[in-house]
């Protein structure tokens, strides 16, 4: 019997289902699992009648006032929802989930009618799909994090997954949302780890990978903070896994740059900031990591932390006691200044021990941005 109620609450569906591109809303997205957690995978069923209070069950945090009304919602959109795979020649194959859908106001529940093309992803797999435990990630309130997620399951035995910055945003459904990838990272791929590694099972680290300048790959490392006895489970014991530390950036080779020439001069500025900022969130995501398994930094990694945190807030300073036009530098190879910076330029104090205290306060769990609003 309480084994018959753990499958109840498994979300199974085809790899090739989860390598698609999909725009759902979270409602929708949640609509899905819960579905998914309730169908019999080995007992084909083209139409299920979904009753409220079980969703609003499975996912409490929700509103139960409007849930109603955001159901029938989403079941609307999920109807009208396509979906596209890319198959094996190459070609992009379009679908819809959904069949028909039907609601009635005041009844408590609706009928979803999963479409021809659906069946097979969801129903009698016997190879290349994935088993998610609703639970361990029901409380994740972002769309991006949710897929973001699904995609990691597929790699759960293995612990990491890389993945292309361009089938990454195809996945997550957002080939045109912020076309530029330091805002694609900023408002995506950092929220979305950070939740999950907040309120899912697993702990997510990102190594960013460069071919020649741009970032063309991400790397996610990832462990279960269960034990080994887990329904998802890569195989290792949290408590015996040891996590590798990160790579730190080299610092920018000043012989590399005309230090006669002032835009080069505010370049090299730049290159030195960006390396700072970015070995310090680095050693941050690591230092979260092992925190999860009651372990801290190295005596000298947190040196190192100190460092890039002095570094970064000398650089800010040179930039406001040189008056260096935010202008110019926006139009600087790197583009490293973003609006944060320009925010920050105007009511930030440059005061390195404010911002180390600031630090200090939260935990050095935050991000730049965060420090010098």
């Amino acid at each position: 019997m309480k084994k018959d109620k753990l499958k109840k609450y498994l979300v199974q569906q085809s790899n090739a289902l989860i390598e698609t591109s999909q725009k759902m809303t979270l409602v929708e997205r949640r609509l899905m699992y819960h579905v998914l957690s309730r169908i019999n995978p080995k007992q084909p069923q083209q139409e299920y009648v979904l009753k409220v209070e079980d969703f609003a069950n499975d996912f409490p945090q929700m509103c139960k006032a409007v849930i109603y009304e955001q159901l029938k919602e989403a079941v609307q959109k999920l109807f009208k929802r396509d979906i596209q795979q890319i198959t094996d020649r190459g070609t992009t194959k379009t679908f819809y989930l959904l069949q028909e859908q039907e609601y009635k106001d005041g009844e408590g529940f609706l009928r979803m009618k999963f479409s021809d093309s659906t069946m097979p992803l969801i129903f009698e797999l016997k190879e290349k799909f994935t088993t998610m435990i609703l639970e361990n990630f029901k409380f994740l309130d972002s769309t991006y994090s949710l897929r973001l997620y699904e995609l990691l399951c597929q790699y759960q035995n293995q612990g990491w997954r890389q993945i292309s910055v361009t089938d990454l945003r195809f996945f997550l459904g957002c080939e045109d949302t912020y076309p530029e990838f330091k805002r694609f990272k900023q408002m995506v791929i950092e929220p979305a780890i950070k939740e999950i590694s907040e309120k899912s099972n697993l702990i997510v680290i990102a190594e960013y990978i460069r071919t020649s300048r741009f970032i063309t790959d991400i790397k996610f490392n990832f462990y279960d903070k269960q034990d080994s006895s887990s329904i998802i489970n890569v195989n290792v014991n949290v408590n015996e896994k040891n996590i590798k530390r990160p790579s730190l950036k080299r610092h920018p080779n000043p012989n590399n740059y005309d230090f006669n020439n002032e835009n080069t001069k505010i370049q090299y500025q730049l290159d030195c900031f960006e390396w700072a900022l970015e070995n310090y969130k680095r050693l941050t995501t690591y230092e979260n990591a092992l925190k999860a398994q009651n372990k801290q930094l190295s005596s000298k990694d947190l040196e190192l932390k100190k460092r890039y945190s002095s570094d970064i807030a000398g650089i800010y300073h040179e930039f406001q006691s040189n008056r260096w036009e935010l202008e110019l530098l926006d139009n600087l190879k790197g583009n490293v200044i973003d609006e944060t910076l320009e925010k920050a330029s105007r009511k930030a104090t440059t005061d390195k021990q404010k911002i180390d205290s600031i630090i200090d306060q939260r935990n050095e769990q935050i991000e730049l941005e965060d420090l010098i609003i």
